[in-house]
């Protein structure tokens, strides 16, 4: 998934990510969520168990000239991962 921001550069989206990792913690808290910084970005990893099964999201965002790109593996059901992926887009969309 791509999110075009025009007119900024990697650089200030790298800082722009910075500042956000705890609006991203706050948009899944319902998952157990750890970020941590790779290159030109950060990895989401979040898991949930539900009974006897842990679902797992395993999600960089990376910063490039004049957009994010988000790409993830996942266990979930497709339609909990669309939402999810939602929220990670409307949180990028805004800063």
């Amino acid at each position: 998934m791509k999110i075009i921001k025009k007119g900024r550069n990697k650089a200030d989206l790298l800082n722009s990510l910075e500042k956000i990792k705890d609006d991203f913690k706050n948009k899944i808290k319902e998952y157990d969520i750890n970020i941590s910084k790779i290159e030109d970005g950060y990895n989401v990893k979040a898991e949930k168990s539900i009974i006897f099964v842990k679902f797992w999201v395993d999600a960089d965002i990376v910063a490039g000239e004049e957009y994010y790109e988000v790409t993830w593996k996942t266990n979930a059901p497709e339609n909990k991962v669309a939402a999810a992926m939602d929220n990670v887009k409307d949180v990028l969309e805004k800063v």
